[in-house]
């Protein structure tokens, strides 16, 4: 018996250490969200090598998963292997989540759920992938996002995709953090803007698009909060204009307004791993934003997430203040005349609640059952 209990407390030892080594001492999630152009496509020249390109900077940053849009519209679960590191991708329609070994292993133990909505006109441009909690540490839901373009799509087209997407958002239950990325095409701000001060933060883009203003109304909608805007960055652009090389944040994080205080940090990579010297500027861009490697395979930036799971304790204190309130006892003691009066009151109560049991034998849980529906 006693060797046995020294092997479970070295596999619980064992599983600790795992657990702190993959999400930190503090709980840490890292999320990247990135635009692809055409992950998986035969036709990129050199395909291989794109993905290898892609998903070795994903594991020197620590990536635990990557919500990856603009892929090559081909459903299914396939192992990618760069780098020493096992990948699954989970792929449907244009956009996809990458997951590390440690994510992998909790989805499948979960039972491997897929959440898919209804609507789609012009293939999948979103899809939920639920990363079950275990004990007090909560589950997650993972939505990648594509949006279409505004210019190229009609607004019966863009509502379709919302009313898809709020379905997905819809799906969520219980304590589980709800994590939304992707490239939505959409620049969400103008500076100084209070109307929206409930879905932003005082770190807004330089303009507001047609598809930026649509993103805001979802998100008081669905009661979410644009992430990037809560963290203050100098140069939070995504894309690169390709003549005028003017900067675009298009690649957003949307998390729900309760979890906003765990996000930690939110901010746009524009350098390799390294640093990497600044050279001429390529695809429009200035020559100090143009020394990231991965600008061979895919000109728009990643954005990084990185979010602390833990239990709300807060969310928890409130959820007990709006139980039931419990009658107050201490009123029905001693021997004033209110007491008295509140105990033959009550009294009546259970006999005239007793008398509504019919063809039922009364025994101390009826009577339990009872006295707790007149309270």
């Amino acid at each position: 018996a006693k060797m046995a209990k020294k092997r479970r407390l070295r596999r619980l030892a064992c599983f600790r250490a795992s657990e702190k080594g993959r999400l930190g001492s503090r709980g840490m999630l890292v999320v990247g969200t990135w635009n692809t152009r055409g992950l998986g496509a035969p036709k990129s020249g050199d395909p291989e090598g794109k993905v290898r390109a892609l998903f070795t900077l994903m594991k020197e940053r620590g990536w635990n998963c990557g919500l990856l849009s603009d892929l090559l519209p081909e459903d299914g679960v396939c192992e990618v292997v760069v780098a020493g590191l096992q990948w699954l991708v989970v792929h449907y329609g244009k956009v996809g989540v990458a997951l590390d070994p440690w994510l992998a292993a909790r989805w499948r133990a979960g039972g491997s759920t897929v959440v898919q909505a209804k609507g789609w006109r012009d293939g999948v441009r979103a899809f939920g992938l639920k990363i079950p909690g275990k004990g007090w540490k909560p589950g997650v839901l993972l939505i990648p996002v594509y949006a279409p373009l505004a210019r190229r799509t009609s607004v019966a087209q863009r509502e379709g995709f919302r009313e898809a997407l709020s379905q997905l958002v819809d799906k969520l239950r219980g304590h589980s953090k709800l994590i939304v990325g992707g490239d939505f095409n959409g620049e969400v701000g103008a500076k100084k803007d209070a109307r929206w001060r409930h879905v932003m933060g005082p770190f807004e883009d330089s303009r507001r698009t047609r598809a930026g203003e649509e993103l805001l109304h979802f998100c008081a909608q669905e009661g979410l909060v644009v992430a990037n805007t809560f963290r203050n960055q100098a140069h939070k652009g995504t894309w690169f204009h390709n003549r005028w090389g003017s900067e675009h944040a298009l690649d957003h994080f949307l998390v729900r307004a309760a979890d906003r205080r765990w996000v930690k940090s939110v901010r746009t990579l524009h350098f390799g791993p390294d640093g990497g010297p600044a050279h001429a500027g390529r695809q429009g861009r200035p020559g100090k934003f143009s020394s990231a490697p991965w600008l061979v395979r895919t000109d728009h930036d990643p954005v990084e997430l990185l979010i602390r799971l833990g239990k709300d304790w807060t969310l928890e204190q409130e959820r007990r203040r709006e139980q039931a309130p419990r009658p107050d006892v201490l009123r029905f003691l001693g021997s004033s005349r209110e007491a008295a009066a509140l105990r033959q009151d009550y009294a009546s109560k259970v006999q005239a609640e007793l008398g509504s049991y019919t063809g039922v034998s009364l025994n101390w849980d009826v009577l339990a059952d009872a006295m707790k529906t007149v309270a």
